[in-house]
C-alpha cells in the first residue's frame, strides 16, 4: 500500500446524485469515476469514501444504514468494500469532490481563477488582440499571483 490515502466523495463524484433519497439509496455509478478508483486501487493506493452520510451531525442508526448501504454498493460496483469517513487527517493526500475548490496553499487563491485568467491571456493571444488588451489580461493574471 502507498502511503497516504485519497478521499473519494460519493454522491455526484462517485454515484449519481439528483437529491437525499435516504441514507440507503446511492445511485449508480459514475463511469470515469469508478475507472479512476479501481486504477488506484489496481495501483496500490488506499482508496476512501468521504461522504457527510457517516458525519457526526447524522443519527447513529442513520450512518450506520449509510455504512452498509455503502459497503454493499462498493461490493457490487468497485469489487471490494472500501473505509468510509466523514473525516479528514494529515495522511489523506487528495480529495476528489463535486463540491470543493482547491486552493494554493496559505494563500485563499482558487486555482479556478488562476486558469480562468491563464486561459483569457492565451486566447487573447491566439486571437492576436491588441497589445493593450493582452496587457490588462496579463496585468488581471498576475495580480492573482
Amino acid at each position: 500500500m502507498k502511503k497516504g490515502w485519497i478521499a473519494v466523495d460519493l454522491d455526484g463524484t462517485l454515484a449519481q446524485y439528483d437529491g437525499w433519497v435516504n441514507s440507503s439509496t446511492i445511485g449508480e455509478p459514475v463511469p470515469a469515476m469508478l475507472a479512476r478508483v479501481k486504477a488506484w486501487l489496481a495501483d496500490g493506493e488506499d482508496v476512501r469514501i468521504f461522504t457527510a452520510r457517516v458525519g457526526p451531525q447524522k443519527d447513529v442508526n442513520e450512518a450506520v444504514r449509510a455504512r452498509e448501504a455503502i459497503g454493499k454498493w462498493c461490493v457490487e460496483h468497485v469489487g471490494q468494500e472500501l473505509p468510509v469517513t466523514a473525516t479528514k487527517d494529515f495522511a489523506m493526500k487528495a480529495l476528489w469532490d463535486d463540491r470543493c475548490v482547491q486552493v494554493v496553499p496559505n494563500t485563499g487563491i482558487a486555482l479556478e481563477d488562476i486558469s480562468r485568467a491563464a486561459s483569457a491571456v492565451v486566447l487573447s493571444l491566439q486571437n492576436q488582440d491588441p497589445p493593450a488588451e493582452i496587457s490588462r489580461l496579463m496585468d488581471e493574471f498576475t495580480s492573482l499571483l
